[in-house]
């Protein structure tokens, strides 16, 4: 094979033009090209995994791109210190997240206590606590039991956390709680047969629901009656105390067993008062309400206003929410007694009279 054509003269070289490069043509004879013309064996695309390519500088815009959305993808991600196991304490904050395993573990928690195991008691004491929250307690003492429901503060149960309880023998079991709210209209004891449903739905408020066996309120009525001469005085006269004396007229009672403590947590319901009062004119009446074992203090539970004389056996029944003030609550043990009170009168007597109180047991 000649190699002549390859065989190049130095005047060649020396033509000084610009931008000239030798080449072989495609019979493999040397000649000067011009560099622009130069044909490179490039591949559009990022995937390609063989040498000698080269990369278009289009693409070489895209991987630019693609690295600067990562650098910015890389840059907001989450800070490890801002990272949080305790879901509830957390549960206010905007910037602090849980790990996926702390996610499943309060979710697991918080729906387990709708999910009910069958726990069995047989002694007369029971505290709620985060570990039987979630099942229902069936107690067969029949003792009385006591069941206490924990301040938020001593014990923080979730809120809408519910609590079954069944008593299935015959000690009374009596709900509590101090510093506890309970919002029902039935009662805080339960008897053999019968089941509650508790339910947290404040700090330290909770529902009651349930049948109860004796669903009906117990009630009992107290019959004031007295006689005497009385005159006028600044204050009223309360006839408890001595007969005989002329501000403090005798007075029964209808059944003297109960005498003036009631016998349960009650509310006064109704009064009326009937009888005369001869020369008398704007008489007022009230019903006291005394706690237990505190001789001087009173709270007025109604009054009512009677204006000029009157006589020929009227009646006068009391408003309820008005004149009967609907939110005071008689407990166990709490003394029933009445005044009266005439401060224009110079002297007057009773013909007759009597009050009567109706009262019906309160949740």
């Amino acid at each position: 094979m000649s190699i002549d054509h390859n065989r190049i003269k130095v005047s060649d070289l020396e033509t000084n033009q610009p931008n000239k490069i030798l080449t072989t043509n495609s019979h493999g004879e040397l000649e000067f090209s011009d560099i622009n013309n130069i044909k490179v064996d490039n591949y559009n695309n990022l995937d390609y995994t063989i040498e000698g390519k080269a990369l278009d500088a289009r693409q070489g815009k895209i991987l630019k791109d693609s690295i600067d959305t990562l650098n910015v993808s890389l840059s907001g991600k989450e800070n490890v210190n801002n990272k949080a196991q305790d879901i509830e304490i957390n549960k206010n904050s905007i910037s602090l997240f849980p790990s996926v395993k702390a996610i499943y573990d309060w979710a697991t928690g918080l729906f387990s206590t709708w999910i009910l195991g069958i726990e069995n008691i047989s002694s007369t004491t029971y505290t709620l606590n985060i570990a039987n929250i979630n099942k229902r307690t069936v107690f067969s003492s029949t003792n009385p039991i006591t069941l206490t429901v924990p301040s938020n503060s001593l014990v923080s149960i979730p809120i809408g956390t519910k609590k079954e309880i069944t008593q299935k023998n015959g000690g009374s079991i009596t709900i509590g709680g101090t510093g506890i709210t309970f919002v029902t209209n039935i009662p805080l004891t339960m008897t053999a047969g019968e089941t509650r449903t508790l339910t947290k739905i404040g700090l330290d408020e909770w529902t009651i629901e349930g049948s109860s066996i004796n669903g009906s309120k117990r009630s009992f009525s107290i019959t004031f009656a007295w006689t005497g001469t009385y005159s006028a005085n600044a204050g009223a006269y309360m006839p408890d105390r001595e007969s005989g004396n002329l501000h403090s007229p005798t007075m029964s009672i209808n059944n003297p067993s109960q005498g003036f403590a009631v016998p349960f947590k009650c509310k006064l319901k109704a009064a009326i008062h009937a009888g005369n009062a001869l020369g008398s004119s704007d008489l007022t009446l009230y019903v006291f309400k005394r706690p237990l074992q505190s001789a001087g203090s009173t709270t007025i539970a109604a009054s009512k206003s009677i204006i000029g004389t009157y006589s020929g056996g009227r009646s006068f029944p009391f408003s309820y929410g008005t004149e009967i003030n609907d939110s005071v609550i008689w407990n166990l043990g709490d003394g029933v007694t009445f005044g009266f009170l005439n401060p224009t009168t110079s002297t007057g007597i009773w013909r007759t009279p009597s009050l009567t109180l109706y009262f019906e047991e309160e949740f």
